[in-house]
């Protein structure tokens, strides 16, 4: 017998944009076994994730039940790939639930992670549950009633601490002028009865009244020089509710988060979190800013952490404005861990949102690849830069100041050392290359990461795409832009030389000209070649000479003087071709 809420997600090649999503509400009972030691439900999924759900629990030698998942498949159905083969995703480890005569319950929500698939042409496949409102009896069912519950938090060994609020004084109660002090209870508030004629109704402890007013709960009026005998003409009090502050602006602090178990601290997360959401504001859609702040004490925020002892997950739940909830799930891999999900849960209402149209709530996922968030095992995540987390429905998750450590004992700190995770999304226009080509850049670059890390690259090269790279090609070379302006530096510092010496040769005619009143570009080249034995720019005035009328027919007299190698007459038409 099964009661829960979940939602389930399935993946392709751990991108977004190839997504399958469904709830238990879609599956249909298919079948189910009874007995000892296992038992079965199995749904089966028409859409969404269209396949078979299978729920396998066992009872092991100590008596307690675990729970074992199992989703069997069709990419094809789902994805529309091809990939036609019947695939199996089963749980990464068994669940522990309750004794066998006992059942089991789970308010908080709970990511399940199974092992990747993998598929056709190298494709994977990402199967994942969330999990809340559970309720499961297994074994030893007596017709539709649960026997008595077994809560996830005593099974697990799970801690809970107040994140932002501290544990309340101890209550002075006068009686009799004796002032006695006792701690608050742990779980449930003092109730206080309205006192009556009968002086018989104070509790056991409490001292015979007196003239004095001292039947009165500490909640009520003062006490006055009326008799105890006559009933109170007031109401009993109601308990105190705190108004839900009003979200303020800017940069939210920076909150420390802890999971811990019998061997310390297992996972810390700190970090400012701030939302942004949509809701409907007179039929049209505004965004809203809800940041969790240190100082709203009034938004009652908690957290609990699961250290889970399979060792492969740990989850953090925070509760911020009393009804607001954010389950964050880590995930182990063989080198270290990653934040892999995140599932949150926004309560519209009124007092939070007061020009809202009607109250309600949001519910939004994320699941998040091993390259965005990974750590090394022994050390942490650190992005002190603001990051934007785009989920989905419109809401988006900043950070400020992220770092966070799992899987490890009696964390009290972050350690200066281990791993220091940095990444750089760049645009296309950066490092494009043309599909048959090459990326180059043998000029140094800078890339400004995160965290004040820079990245230098020298000689940069890289193709990509293509079948059977041996080395690189000399056509469809994609030059960086630094490469490209220091190749433009030699022929124009060879141009400006040429032009320069041009200027030089005019200036030095002009002189001679004025002496012998002769003329013609001709004759400035014979004055280059011998006088001034310089060959490029006594053929560049060949080649003009040739291309103007009236300096041609005097061409024939000086050319054959003024060429003294072969070179210079091919170099002379070479020239003559390009500026003709």
């Amino acid at each position: 017998m099964m009661d829960m809420s979940a939602n389930l997600t399935l993946l392709l090649n751990s991108n977004a944009s190839f997504k399958a999503e469904t709830t238990l509400d879609g599956g249909a009972m298919s079948s189910g076994e009874c007995g000892q030691p296992a038992s079965n439900i199995e749904l089966i999924f028409a859409s969404g994730i269209k396949g078979l759900l299978a729920f396998n629990f066992k009872l092991g030698a100590d008596s307690k039940v675990k729970m074992d998942i199992v989703l069997t498949f069709t990419p094809d159905f789902i994805f529309k790939n091809g990939d036609s083969d019947i695939k199996i995703a089963k749980t990464v480890s068994s669940t522990q639930l309750s004794t066998m005569t006992a059942s089991y319950t789970c308010k908080e929500p709970r990511v399940i992670k199974f092992n990747p698939v993998t598929g056709k042409d190298g494709d994977e496949y990402d199967f994942s549950m969330t999990i809340s409102d559970v309720k499961i009896q297994a074994f030893n069912v007596s017709g539709t009633t649960y026997s008595p519950a077994e809560d996830c938090t005593a099974i697990d060994g799970v801690t809970t601490e107040a994140a932002m609020t501290s544990q309340p004084p101890a209550q002075t109660t006068e009686k009799n002028n004796d002032k006695t002090s006792e701690a608050p209870p742990a779980t449930t508030q003092p109730t206080t009865k309205p006192p009556t004629n009968e002086s018989t109704s104070e509790a056991p402890t409490t001292k015979p009244p007196t003239n004095e007013s001292t039947s009165q709960a500490p909640t009520t009026k003062p006490p006055t020089n009326e008799s105890t005998s006559e009933a109170p003409t007031t109401t009993p009090a109601q308990p105190t509710t705190t108004a839900y502050p009003t979200p303020k602006p800017g940069s939210p602090d920076v909150n420390t988060y802890k999971a811990s178990n019998g061997n310390g601290t297992c996972l810390m997360f700190k970090a400012g979190i701030e939302f942004t959401l949509p809701v409907l504001v007179k039929g049209t859609n505004v965004t809203k800013t809800l940041g969790i702040h240190k100082e709203d004490k009034s938004n009652d925020t908690e957290f609990t952490g699961d250290c889970d002892a399979s060792n492969t997950t740990q989850t953090m739940t925070v509760t911020f404005y009393k009804t607001s909830t954010i389950l964050m799930t880590f995930t182990k891999t063989d080198t270290g861990y990653y934040f892999s999900d995140v599932d949150i849960k926004f309560d519209l209402n009124k007092e939070l949102f007061p020009d809202i149209d009607q109250p309600g709530s949001l519910s939004v996922r994320k699941t998040f690849t091993k390259s965005q968030f990974a750590a090394d095992k022994d050390g942490s995540y650190k992005c002190n830069d603001k990051s934007d987390l785009a989920l989905m429905n419109g809401v988006n998750m900043r950070t400020y100041n992220l770092q966070y450590a799992a899987f490890q004992k009696n964390i009290t700190e972050f350690k200066s050392s281990g791993s220091l995770s940095v990444r750089k999304t760049f645009t296309k226009s950066q490092f494009a290359a043309d599909k048959d080509g090459s990326y180059k850049c043998n000029d140094k670059s800078d890339l400004a990461l995160m965290n004040g890390v820079n990245m230098r690259t020298y000689n940069l090269q890289y193709a990509a795409f293509q079948k059977n790279i041996t080395e690189f090609k000399s056509s469809g070379i994609s030059e960086c832009s630094a490469d490209s302006d220091t190749n433009s530096v030699v022929p124009i510092a060879v141009g400006a030389a040429l032009a320069g010496l041009v200027v030089i040769v005019l200036i030095a005619y002009l002189i001679g000209r004025k002496r012998s009143r002769q003329s013609g570009y001709e004759q400035v080249a014979l004055y280059t070649r011998k006088q001034l034995n310089i060959r490029t720019t006594a053929n560049f005035l060949l080649a003009m000479a040739a291309n103007i009328d009236l300096c041609r027919p005097f061409l024939k007299k000086y050319y054959g003087a003024s060429i003294s190698l072969p070179p210079d007459w091919i170099e002379v038409a070479e020239i003559f071709l390009i500026i003709g």
